[in-house]
């Protein structure tokens, strides 16, 4: 059966042109196409005249090379012309363009041309070999509806947004910036071995091979081969920049969701575990209305929570997004490939509507580590930098907080100092209005009022007490409390919350020991404590 023509585009060859000809209208052309930018700031001459010479010497390399491997013909004036090309469809329905060529077998018509002139929709599969291996895309088109691609084998795996329709276009058409040879010369353009192999296969039954060689010198682009001919073109490098994509790269960098709704985004249990932590460490959410805190810890001890370490590792499960998905493995005895066969670090997340569970790697020298979804696909393994996973890096010290009792100031009724020879206990009226904001809008405002004795506390000295109350630090550490009590710190709620009691001891040094109801819970330092003590006698006074 012969060939069958499905597109012929046609001009009268004209007389060829000598070397230094076709340099100058090559210049010339490339000059016209280039319009002057404005708002650039002018150099100095001498600057202008280096520029120049460094992109002549440029432009002359790529005229030369492209000039070397194929002819120009004259055409009467500076136009670009196009490039006279006949397109076939071979017996196989395979895609093939042949240039005529003179007697010295180079084109008797070059420039600029067309392979290929589908849309995406007319795509029905897209087959792609290269040097990371081989990926098949399967397109989808209903009528009326936008094309849907699927990676065959992978069709259970999210893919990035846009990364297929990458393919599909450089697929449905290919142009080409010129014929760069017609001599046979593919070992010459990379093309014996090509960096990529590609298949497309259309809905009118034919079919197109591309086969993409080396790049250009100078960044001119990069050279193809079209069909089983053996003929070389010269296309941009977004062309086809796509046939390099890896395996990987289609895969979706996220790594959990986000919430679909706020009630969902809190979990209500977070443990940590892995041999990063010597033991579990549980956290769940603070429901204490006396104490500002966001999270409380309930293993391996009973606390609150620090609020940034805490909200840094809640914040870093749902809407994680990995640098990059490093790997798809075949079988759970690859993770021991990554660091993952055993859990250096891992978080599981109760929410409302799913349970998480991740598992990182101990990060390498560049700060990264892999991850792998284990309540998910867990055939994808990703990288991300360490500091974007907080729960594979905080420590049960850090999640600790440094203070000895972080109390809401409107949720107390009674403050009590007692230093042994003074005891003074301040009332607090905390009261809650309804007014309106800068934007118009309502909203609840809590106001206390301080007294002493019946007698209204200064608002500025009842802040500043309360500021160095809540801030009194403490270092969580294994002490023994024990001798004289130098200040003792009373606090009783309206919330319903038991009152808590806070002794600081003499600790016969710089460190004073500090118990909270009753249990040891670190040390405080000594010109804290002399500073409280010190307020309660000039309040007292």
């Amino acid at each position: 059966m012969a060939d069958d023509e499905r597109v012929s585009v046609n001009s009268e060859p004209a007389e060829e042109l000598s070397s230094d000809d076709a340099l100058e209208s090559f210049l010339n052309r490339k000059n016209d196409d280039k319009s002057p930018k404005e708002g650039k700031p002018k150099r100095g001459k001498g600057v202008i005249i280096l520029i120049a010479a460094v992109l002549a010497v440029a432009a002359l390399t790529v005229a030369l090379i492209l000039i070397n491997n194929s002819p120009y013909p004259e055409s009467g004036d500076d136009s670009y012309a196009e490039a006279q090309l006949r397109s076939t469809v071979d017996e196989a329905g395979v895609h093939a363009a042949q240039a005529p060529t003179d007697s010295d077998g180079k084109p008797v018509q070059n420039g600029s041309g067309s392979l290929l002139n589908y849309i995406p929709a007319n795509i029905e599969r897209i087959e792609v070999s290269n040097t990371d291996g081989s990926f098949v895309i399967n397109a989808h088109t209903h009528e009326g509806e936008a094309t849907e691609y699927s990676l065959e084998g992978y069709e259970d795996f999210d893919l990035q947004t846009g990364m297929p329709d990458n393919v599909a276009n450089d697929s449905a058409a290919l142009s080409f910036i010129t014929i760069a040879s017609t001599g046979g010369k593919l070992g010459e353009f990379g093309l014996d071995s090509p960096r990529a192999t590609v298949t497309v296969s259309y809905d009118d039954s034919t079919k197109a091979v591309i086969r993409v060689g080396n790049e250009a010198p100078a960044s001119a682009g990069v050279y193809v081969a079209f069909g089983s001919t053996e003929e070389v073109y010269l296309v941009s490098d977004e062309a086809v920049d796509s046939f390099l994509y890896k395996l990987t790269d289609f895969i979706s960098m996220s790594v959990t969701d986000s919430a679909g709704s706020v009630d969902d985004s809190t979990f209500t249990k977070l443990t940590l575990s892995g041999s990063h932590y010597p033991e579990s460490i549980v956290i769940e959410p603070n429901t204490d209305e006396a104490i500002d805190c966001s999270y409380k810890l309930t293993s391996p001890t009973k606390t609150f929570a620090a609020e940034y370490a805490a909200a840094d590792t809640a914040g870093s499960v749902r809407g994680l997004y990995a640098s990059e998905v490093a790997a798809i493995i075949g079988s759970d005895s690859e993770l021991a490939d990554y660091g993952l066969s055993k859990s250096y670090a891992e978080v599981k997340a109760e929410y409302p509507d799913i349970t998480i569970d991740l598992r990182a790697s101990a990060a390498d020298k560049a700060g990264d580590v892999y991850l792998v979804n284990l309540s998910g696909n867990k055939r994808v393994i990703y990288k991300i930098q360490l500091g974007a996973v907080s729960w594979a890096n905080t420590s049960l010290d850090a999640l600790i907080p440094d203070t000895a009792l972080s109390f809401k100031r409107e949720a107390l009724t009674s403050v009590t100092l007692d230093t042994g020879d003074v005891n003074l206990k301040i009332d607090v009226d905390a009261k809650t209005q309804t007014v309106e904001n800068d934007e118009g809008e309502s909203e609840e405002v809590t106001t206390s009022e301080a007294y002493i004795d019946g007698e209204r506390m200064s608002d500025e000295s009842f802040t500043t007490l309360m500021q160095d109350l809540k801030a009194l630090p403490c270092e969580r550490s294994s002490v023994s409390a024990s001798g004289k009590a130098l200040l003792t710190i009373s606090y009783a709620y309206s919330t319903g919350r038991s009152a808590d009691e806070l002794v600081i001891y003499d600790g016969g040094s710089g460190k004073y020991p500090v118990t909270l109801n009753g249990t040891a819970i670190g040390t405080t330092t000594k010109s804290y404590a002399e500073k409280l003590i010190s307020s309660a006698r000039d309040i007292d006074s």
